[in-house]
């Protein structure tokens, strides 16, 4: 950490500290601003306000609720037609915050309740003018050790903690979903964050409902209305633009239903030019995107609910800078079907899933902004021969299941067993004359049975242990197709998993946290057959990837092992509440590259990762609060000896925000150090080296201001000012190599940009 960064992370902490007591005159210290119901009051009523509903009344009304997505039977109606919410909100409010785990199901409760786990309300979504998933967790005040690769707007790859690509398990309403291929997309951005209803992101392997995983994405989809007195229906629409790239968002959507049913339809069209960078270059990243979701609910009986959920986007001409391949299209489908049932004779909670989502593209990298076709300045003379009329295409589908029962409950101790089944079938292929058949990731299926059981046990009024474990059995194989190398090979890998976390009510202010994680994780068809031009590291260019399968002396990759342990607090007095926590693990074969003879071979060894995170807010008076945060991770190849690749370096957030119940804004500064920890033995043999490894990144401060205005019960204005200072600046983990007709830099944020947009609820 730069001393400029400690200076001021010191400077903000004491401020935030002792601020509160200097603005009360009499210093009393048994005096409080707010009772805790106060406050949870305060932001569910500020949240329903911006949200255009009703006012809700907080936790004791919440915990009558049996659980989020199935509410009590409706009975003898008293008003006519009226709206019912499916869930409690949560009192984060719009602009982020803590949520109250108790809006949450108990299945989501138990996974949210660790020093590792955040939960990020799909409110914020609003305020902050994300995008996809991704964009609206590492915007979120509400979580830390989240960062962000940006290949285009609306198009990100999220990274959790040191933990990348298929070591992140994302599921979205029960459905596991999986990239085409690692470089040209990504799950979460197929996900429009409007929709989202709150997210739960476990940091670390801790949980064993989702599949083999070192971390865990839990994607909560907003549930059906049930309509009190016969059918009912209401609306929601928005309209958002962005100055920066005239990038505009519209959706609309509709619901209906009646006391035991509910269904939603729902569009939306985005689309955008390319933006300025803080310098007032084009930055080559247009895109337009449209996305249906359906939505069906049925109270089946008193204890019983079927919810079938349906999401298709459709993004066109999407480029991608610094990287081979712009997107013609992409294309995803993705069906999911959950039956949840109660009080039963035999358990207390029965839940299946099942889903099938699949996704298909195709790139080209003919576009004039590519390098080598507009002159870029790498390569044998003005151009890159090799991407001369090359193009890609590609296909990904997903189908299983899960079936989980359960006994008891989180707050007397609860049991839930289970098992669950995944299956992959996964292939792109380069389609240039000279690379087709050879080039790309032959046809490649990736099946996963497995089984898991997990406890919550309450020993004292104070303590807590959690504990889980699974097993699996992963095979990855290839199925003669277009690219016939590696046809009918098999691989298969037997995968553990186990975790045991406590937590302690040390004071009625002072929680502490631990836990001790393991995980396996088999190697995807991409890290054993693939051989094509992939962008998985920050350089990108003219970097070619070998699976371990593919060369001339192939052998098959070891399972990675990952060992871990978190220690942490969190406390909540009076008007300040906040937590810290701290990391450690190592994971035995890790999978990584290394450069051999001009391509990047997909290799095993050790890392060893380690870090932390703290965030607090503080009430200064009734309107105004402060909030900071910090995360930090630091990876280190052991064999090699080396920072490990794609690092992201300390980020930090503070500000404030003063919140009205029908208006409020916020100031918010992101402070991020430079990042100097950079592998450079994996981009070499020794002998020769690769054009362009790991760059330096230089540090960064950039200010924000948002907020929004409820006009009336129905309409509310949002809007805001990014990057304030019209700062040039680069994420670590975004791409390096040349934009455009040979400009030479990487990829650049976004310079200042303005948007505003109106928001209706009826």
């Amino acid at each position: 950490m730069s001393p400029r960064i400690r200076r001021f992370v010191q400077a903000a902490a004491c401020g935030m500290a002792f601020f509160p007591q200097m603005i009360r005159a009499d210093g009393a210290a048994d005096e409080t601003l707010d009772p805790p119901v106060a406050v949870a009051t305060d932001a569910m009523v500020a949240a329903s306000d911006i949200l255009g509903g009703e006012r809700q009344v907080p936790a004791q009304l919440t915990a009558e609720m049996k659980y989020v997505m199935q509410p009590a039977p409706v009975t003898q109606p008293e008003e006519p037609v009226e709206a019912t919410p499916t869930a409690a909100p949560s009192t984060a409010g719009a602009f982020g915050g803590f949520v109250d785990l108790s809006t949450l199901s108990p299945d989501r409760a138990a996974s949210a309740s660790n020093s590792a786990s955040d939960v990020v309300s799909g409110a914020e979504a609003e305020i902050r003018n994300t995008a996809d998933t991704s964009d609206l967790l590492v915007r979120s005040l509400s979580s830390t050790g989240l960062y962000v690769h940006s290949r285009n707007p609306i198009s990100n790859d999220l990274r959790v903690r040191g933990f990348r690509f298929s070591q992140i398990r994302n599921h979205v309403h029960g459905a596991f979903w999986t990239p085409i291929r690692p470089d040209f997309d990504s799950p979460l951005s197929k996900i429009d964050s409007s929709l989202i209803k709150d997210v739960i992101v476990v940091k670390g392997p801790y949980s064993v409902r989702q599949g083999p995983g070192f971390a865990f994405i839990d994607i909560e989809l907003h549930g059906t209305e049930r309509y009190e007195g016969g059918w009912g229906w209401s609306g929601r629409s928005a309209a958002i633009f962005d100055t920066n790239g005239d990038q505009f968002n519209f959706r609309q959507s509709f619901s209906g239903g009646d006391e035991t049913q509910g269904i939603r339809v729902g569009y939306a069209e985005r689309g955008g030019v390319d933006y300025e960078s803080g310098d007032g270059f084009l930055v080559a990243s247009g895109y337009h995107s449209h996305d249906w979701d359906l939505a069906y609910g049925w109270d089946v009986g008193p204890d019983s609910q079927l919810e079938f959920n349906y999401q298709r986007v459709d993004q066109t001409d999407v480029e991608l800078p610094a990287q081979y391949f712009d997107v013609d299209y992409l294309v995803a489908d993705g069906f999911s079907l959950r039956y949840t049932e109660e009080c039963l004779s035999w358990a207390d909670r029965f839940r299946v899933d099942a889903w099938w989502n699949r996704s298909r593209f195709a790139g080209n990298a003919t576009n004039q902004t590519k390098p080598g076709v507009g002159g870029g300045n790498f390569g044998a003379g003005p151009g890159f021969p090799l991407l001369i009329g090359n193009g890609n295409i590609g296909e990904a589908r997903s189908a299983g299941t899960r079936m989980a029962i359960s006994w008891g409950c989180a707050d007397c101790g609860m049991v839930t067993v289970g098992a669950d089944y995944t299956f992959v079938d996964q292939e792109y292929i380069e389609t240039a004359d000279r690379y087709f058949g050879f080039f790309g990731l032959p046809r490649s299926i990736a099946d996963n049975p497995g089984i898991f059981a997990d406890s919550t046990l309450p020993l004292s009024d104070r303590t807590t242990v959690k504990a889980g474990a699974r097993v699996d059995w992963a095979g990855v194989n290839t199925v003669p197709g277009t690219l016939p190398q590696n046809a009918m090979d098999d691989q298969n890998y037997t995968l553990g998993a186990g975790f045991v976390t406590s937590e302690y009510e040390l004071t009625d202010v002072w929680t502490l946290n631990a836990g001790y994680g393991y995980a396996e994780r088999a190697p995807t068809p991409t890290d054993l057959y693939a051989l094509t031009f992939l962008e998985l590291l920050q350089p990108g260019g003219d970097l070619d990837f070998r699976g371990s399968l593919r060369g001339a002396n192939p052998a098959a990759l070891d399972k990675e092992r990952l060992s871990q342990f978190d220690v942490g607090a969190s406390y909540e007095y009076c008007y300040v509440r906040g937590g810290i926590n701290f990391f450690f693990g190592w994971i035995d074969d890790y999978i990584t590259y290394q450069y051999d003879g001009g391509i990047m071979d997909t290799v095993n060894t050790d890392a060893r990762l380690a870090g932390g995170e703290w965030f607090t807010e503080v009430d200064l008076t009734e309107n105004w609060t402060g909030f900071a945060t910090i995360s930090y991770v630091q990876a280190t190849d052991d064999v090699r000896d080396e920072p490990l690749w794609g690092i992201p370096p300390l980020d930090s957030r503070v500000g404030l925000r003063y919140q009205q119940p029908g208006w409020g804004f916020e100031f918010a500064a992101r402070i991020v150090d430079n990042q100097d920890r950079i592998a450079q033995a994996i981009f070499t043999d020794g002998v020769t080296s690769a054009s362009l490894g790991e760059q330096v990144t230089p540090g960064y401060t950039v200010l924000d201001v948002r907020g929004f205005y409820s006009i009336n019960d129905v309409w509310r204005l949002v809007g805001g000012v990014e990057n304030i200072g019209d700062r040039n600046y680069q994420e670590h983990l975004d791409a390096r190599r040349d934009l455009s007709y040979g400009t030479p830099g990487g990829v650049f944020r976004p310079g200042l940009n303005a948007y505003f947009g109106l928001i209706g609820t009826y």
